[in-house]
């Protein structure tokens, strides 16, 4: 049996982010780290290059201030 852990985790390269689901998550406003194991506000986006983008939030108003921006 070979040893798979990289299965058990989403490598999420194939969709044009060098994000690894296993790395810590970090608030695209504010920079802090956010805790995955809980409830977090996300945003989706398709950039100029078609690319499907996910920006991850601390809470709604680190979401809310980036949206204004």
């Amino acid at each position: 049996m070979q040893d798979n852990e990289q299965e058990n985790t989403t490598d999420a390269t194939q969709n044009g982010s060098t994000e690894r689901a296993d790395e810590p998550q970090v608030c695209a406003n504010c920079g802090e780290e956010i805790e995955t194991e809980e409830w977090h506000p996300l945003v989706t986006q398709t950039d100029d290059d078609g690319r499907f983008r996910v920006y991850a939030f601390c809470d709604e108003n680190c979401r809310d201030k980036w949206k204004d921006d």
